[in-house]
C-alpha cells in the first residue's frame, strides 16, 4: 500500500519533449523525454533508446529533500517496445555506491531489477529473491516496493514478486535508476517516493475519525481510477465488510490546477468514482455518502509537483 508523505513525484509533463527532465540528474546515456498516445490520453514519458537500430542504456539520480525513511515506497510505471525482451530497469540506494557506473550497465548491490522476463531483489553476496515475469512489450506495467526497516516486498501489477524479511537497502537522500535496451526504447513514467506504507486502515480511522489517502490515483483531469489504487481499496473493501456498522462519508480533492469550477465537479466525480468501486466489491452503497471540495481544502501548497500530489487526495471521513 502506497505510503502518505509524498518525497518525491515526477510525471514528465513539465518537461519539454526532446529534453531531460531538470528535477532529476543526468548521471549518463541515451535519456529523453517523448510524447506518447494520442488526444486525451497523450503523455509524457521518460525514454531510453530510440527504436529502430539504435538502443542504450541511461541512468540518473533522484535527490529526494532528506534521507530515505525506515518505512517507504517507490512507484513507478515502465514498458518496452522490444519484442526480444532484452532489457531491464535497476533501482539502488546512493548509500550502496559511491560513484555510479557511468556506463549505466551493471549496478553494484544491493539493487531492484525489473525486466520483461525477471523482477526480484538483490544483495551483495550473490542471493536474491524474485520470481519470472515482469512489465511486457508495448503494455505499461506497475512496480511498486514497500520496506518497512529491511523487511522488503516488491510487486508488479499488484503480484508479489519478493517478500524478504532481511533486505539491506541503505538509507541516503538519493537514488540511482538505470535503464538498458538493445535496438528499441524502454520508457519509465510517473515516479513517486514516498513515507509510510502498510498499516491498519481502521485504527487510524478510530484514532483520527478520518482517513485521507493519495494512494487512490485517477488519471489525469478524469475521474477514471488507476490500477494502482487496487491494493488501498482493497483494504478498504475488507475494513467495510469487517465492521458493518460502518458508515463513511467519501471526499475528493484536488489540487489547483484548473479552474474553480472544474476542479469542484471533477472532486465530486472523483468520490462518486471511489463509492462505485465499493459498491462494485460488495459494499453497501447506503453505508456510504460523497462530496467533493475541489480545491478548496488543500493539505499542501500548490507550488511544487510533491505539493500538488498531496492535494490530489481522497478522505473517508466516519459518520
Amino acid at each position: 500500500m502506497p505510503g502518505e508523505r509524498v518525497l518525491f513525484v515526477h510525471d514528465f509533463e513539465g518537461t519539454r519533449v526532446g529534453n531531460f527532465p531538470s528535477r532529476i540528474d543526468y548521471i549518463a546515456g541515451n535519456l529523453d523525454v517523448v510524447r506518447l498516445g494520442e488526444g486525451d490520453d497523450a503523455t509524457n514519458v521518460l525514454r531510453v533508446g530510440e527504436g529502430g537500430d539504435r538502443g542504450g542504456n541511461g541512468c540518473f539520480t533522484i535527490d529526494l529533500p532528506e534521507t530515505l525513511p525506515e518505512q517507504f515506497t517507490l512507484e513507478f510505471r515502465t514498458m518496452t517496445t522490444d519484442p526480444q525482451l532484452r532489457d531491464r530497469v535497476y533501482v539502488l540506494s546512493a548509500g550502496s555506491v559511491d560513484r555510479p557506473d557511468t556506463r549505466c550497465t551493471y549496478p553494484p548491490p544491493t539493487h531492484l531489477e525489473v525486466r520483461t522476463q525477471y523482477t526480484g531483489l538483490k544483495w551483495p553476496d550473490g542471493g536474491e529473491s524474485g520470481e519470472p515475469g515482469g512489465y511486457r512489450e508495448n503494455e505499461w506495467a506497475s512496480v511498486a516496493l514497500g520496506c518497512d526497516g529491511d523487511y522488503c516486498k516488491l510487486f508488479v501489477d499488484g503480484e508479489r514478486k519478493a517478500n524478504v524479511p532481511r533486505w539491506e537497502f541503505p538509507r541516503a537522500s538519493a537514488i540511482h535508476v538505470y535503464m538498458n535496451v538493445y535496438r528499441h526504447s524502454l520508457y519509465l513514467d510517473d515516479l513517486r517516493i514516498a513515507e509510510g506504507g502498510q498499516r491498519s486502515l481502521y485504527d487510524d480511522l478510530e484514532a483520527n475519525g478520518e482517513l485521507s489517502t493519495t494512494a487512490i490515483r485517477f488519471d489525469s483531469g478524469s475521474a477514471t481510477i488507476r490500477p494502482e489504487s487496487g491494493g488501498y481499496l482493497a483494504q478498504v473493501v475488507e475494513m467495510m465488510q469487517a465492521h458493518p456498522s460502518l458508515r463513511v462519508e467519501i471526499q475528493g480533492h484536488t489540487d489547483s490546477d484548473g479552474s474553480d469550477t472544474f476542479n469542484q465537479g471533477l472532486s465530486e466525480r472523483r468520490a462518486a468514482a471511489v463509492r462505485d468501486h465499493l459498491v462494485a466489491a460488495g459494499v453497501e452503497g447506503g453505508r456510504m455518502t460523497t462530496v467533493g471540495f475541489g480545491e478548496s481544502q488543500p493539505a499542501a501548497a500548490n507550488d511544487t509537483p510533491e505539493g500538488m500530489a498531496a492535494n490530489r487526495r481522497v478522505v473517508f471521513r466516519r459518520l
